[in-house]
């Protein structure tokens, strides 16, 4: 089952398998390339930003943590 605590585990293991990437060597024609990774986890769902971000209501913002009856009033958002 898909649990907050267990996303947090999986996110952490790959955060772990992307520090471990070494760069990759290549040699065509005399010439050697090297190839560094740099990868991020861009591609999430609400569900697993709510997760990372601790936010305990799916209408709330996983941003900033606004309600939405605090959406329309940015000046409070910002405190």
């Amino acid at each position: 089952k898909e649990t907050k605590e267990r996303t947090k585990q999986e996110i952490r293991l790959i955060k772990g398998q992307i520090k471990k990437l070494q760069p990759t060597k290549l040699t065509i024609s005399d010439i050697t390339y090297i190839i560094h990774v740099d990868m991020h986890l861009t591609m999430v769902d609400g569900k697993v930003c709510q997760a990372l971000s601790d936010t305990l209501s799916s209408a709330s913002c996983y941003i900033c943590g606004a309600k939405p009856s605090e959406m329309n009033h940015l000046e409070r958002i910002k405190e």
